[in-house]
């Protein structure tokens, strides 16, 4: 098990999202059987609540699936590993079956990273925090709708994401 503390979550509104943001998106995947693609939530830990006291929540816990490491421990330390390019293929191989699975899920990550890329000893890769993540529309009627209610403030879609973790689908 993976302790996760969240501090200060309500000391602005834009934090209290993040963190609300990602534990919704944490539940809805880890309720998937089929979920092999992102870190599993087990339980979310509140402190006890004095409602005496008119202060917020300082922290709160989620109780995570442990993963040996990320993928920049590994570029890190790849001299000492010994990863070879075999490893790497599969590697790659896996972070695009994990994006694929997030975007048939219908997310966007917003924030693939070598440090949100947790790789297993069998270099299977999950995909953690999704305090970016935002759903993207299912159909086109739904994306007129969603662009109608809502300011876009970049142009970030699925080719997008994709492309950060240096895969553009759109380049031969």
């Amino acid at each position: 098990m993976a302790v996760k503390m969240m501090s200060n979550i309500f000391s602005d509104i834009y934090c209290a999202k993040k963190e609300l943001s990602e534990i919704n998106v944490l539940r809805k995947l880890t309720s998937i059987s089929s979920n092999q693609f992102t870190t599993l939530l087990y339980d979310i830990v509140i402190p006890n609540i004095d409602y005496d006291n008119s202060e917020p929540i300082q922290h709160i816990f989620l109780v995570m699936e442990m993963v040996a490491t990320d993928l920049n421990s590994v570029i890190a330390d790849s001299d000492s590993l010994e990863i070879d390019e075999e490893h790497m293929t599969i590697i790659m191989y896996n972070l695009l079956c994990c994006m694929n699975y997030i975007h048939s899920s219908n997310l966007i990550h917003r924030d693939i990273k070598p440090s949100n890329i947790l790789v297993q000893n069998d270099c299977g890769i999950k995909i953690c925090d999704f305090g970016l993540a935002r759903s993207m529309p299912k159909s086109k009627f739904d994306m007129d709708k969603h662009v109608k209610k809502t300011i876009v403030i970049d142009n970030m879609d699925a080719d997008t994401d994709t492309s950060s973790p240096g895969l553009s689908p759109n380049e031969n």
